[in-house]
């Protein structure tokens, strides 16, 4: 993939387009449903997510 193809994406985003709530994305991650990415970017809070 090209670097400019690359897109961060807040957690609202995919929650949004797979119809689930941004808790339920944290959770799906947290219990390892999700595939790991890249590692997450520094968020809107200034927090890296876990």
């Amino acid at each position: 993939m090209k670097q400019e193809e690359l897109r961060s994406w807040s957690i609202a985003e995919p929650a949004k387009l797979g119809r689930v709530s941004s808790r339920t994305l944290r959770h799906y991650d947290q219990v390892g449903l999700l595939p790991r990415g890249s590692p997450p970017a520094v968020g809107r809070r200034g927090r890296r997510g876990q």
